[in-house]
């Protein structure tokens, strides 16, 4: 019987498109060894492969570690595909796997003790306007641009520019009922009954998906706040209440600025409005980057004269190259409903039992008199500001005493 429609129970907690995972052999009553095949790895040791379909990618068994691998998407679920893998369905999940018979386990034990290897943690959105209008405004106001931007399926995939591959992040937006009509998910079409096909397309219908690629588990820790004194289990990772989706976005498009009223006046009232935006921390890297008139070369130039090590200047800049495009895109004429749809999309990726983010701390707005409130401050709020200062190395900016910006003298500027 099909449903009216599906669970919306995951649009408060975490979902998964896919994951992978890992447990003791032990709990593993029996498997139909002939459709398993022996592949040779490491140097001479042998594990037992099944390569599955459906949605189960495929089964991994090292009986010299005694551990059992599975990588297996929501589409285990059939019928029950769009409601994706959560602390609802996983048992569904699971029961369905053990219900092929290729492979028999404890499902309780297996939600309790799996180590979660890899997830990709989705979301389905109802957006006002058709998705190329999100994308070609996320192209535009692209801000970080430690990520490398490529079309998806009329959408757009965010892919971090990094050598290591522990280091990867993959963000995805794209056209969920497009990709549900391609070619190579036809077999799981297939499998299902004419009903059930038609009740996914018209779940699909008008359908925008968000993926972010958890790809190992430190980006799982990282996003899903999870402490190194606790295990990355399936049933841990189903139950946290973390939003790495909004995460992974915020990082990617940081919010730009909500109130545009100033954005045709002088200047100076400019950077006053941009930096009530800002934390304290990026407040601190907005007066430096105002000290060298928003130009990167100084700016540059200006981290190698503080820094030693080339390392530590490419990893300054990193945060000045953020912080002077959203200023540049806030100073420019780009309209604030272009902003205002970009929230949207944003806020139809908060989880709907969790408050939208919380608003930065307004600071006072005179950025030639003082970043920060200072004359206002705690003991213990003014040494959080010291230690700012100083870690980012900005002595040369601030009166250490009074903690106010130093008037700038364009003669100061050592080119």
């Amino acid at each position: 019987m099909i449903k009216d429609t599906y669970s919306n129970k995951g649009n408060n907690r975490l979902q998964i498109d896919t994951i992978q995972i890992i447990f003791s052999k032990s709990y593993v009553s029996k498997y139909k060894f002939t459709d398993f095949i022996p592949k040779i790895v490491d140097g001479g040791k042998v594990i037992w492969e099944y390569k599955g379909q459906f949605g189960l990618n495929y089964v991994k068994i090292d009986d010299n570690a005694g551990k059992c691998m599975m990588k297996f998407s929501s589409k285990v679920l059939g019928a029950n595909y769009p409601d994706m893998i959560t602390i609802d369905t996983i048992r569904e999940c699971l029961k369905n796997i053990v219900g092929s018979e290729v492979i028999v386990f404890d499902v309780d034990m297996v939600i309790k003790t799996a180590d979660v290897l890899l997830c990709h943690v989705a979301k389905h959105l109802r957006l006002s306007k058709p998705l190329p209008e999100y994308v070609r405004l996320l192209k535009l106001l692209n801000i970080n641009t430690n990520y490398l931007l490529t079309d998806y399926l009329s959408g757009i995939t965010f892919l971090r520019r990094c050598k290591s591959s522990k280091s990867k992040e993959y963000f995805k937006i794209y056209d969920k009922e497009l990709e549900y009509m391609l070619r190579k998910n036809s077999s799981f079409r297939d499998s299902l009954s004419k009903e059930e096909k038609n009740e996914h397309l018209r779940y699909y219908q008008n359908c925008t998906k968000v993926e972010c690629e958890l790809m190992n588990q430190k980006k799982i820790r990282q996003y899903l706040n999870i402490p190194k004194t606790i295990n990355i289990t399936l049933e841990n990772v189903l139950t946290s209440s973390e939003n790495p989706i909004l995460k992974m976005f915020n990082k990617i498009h940081t919010p730009i600025i909500k109130d545009t009223s100033l954005r045709n006046t002088v200047n100076e009232d400019k950077e006053q409005a941009f930096i009530k935006e800002l934390t304290q921390k990026e407040s601190l890297i907005f007066t430096s980057a105002a000290f060298y008139q928003y130009d990167l070369g100084r700016i540059r130039y200006g981290l190698a004269e503080r820094f030693k090590r080339a390392a530590s200047v490419s990893e300054n800049m990193k945060q000045y190259k953020s912080i002077v495009q959203r200023w540049k895109i806030f100073e420019s004429d780009i309209s604030s409903d272009s902003i205002g749809l970009i929230e949207q999309l944003r806020e139809a990726m908060i989880y709907e039992n969790k408050p939208a983010i919380q608003s930065p701390i307004v600071k006072e707005t005179s950025l030639r008199k003082s970043v920060n409130p200072v004359d206002n401050l705690t003991s213990e709020q003014r040494q959080g500001l010291l230690e700012n200062i100083k870690s980012l190395e900005l002595e040369d900016f601030f009166d250490m005493t009074t903690l106010r910006v130093k008037e700038r003298d364009d003669d100061d500027i050592p080119f």
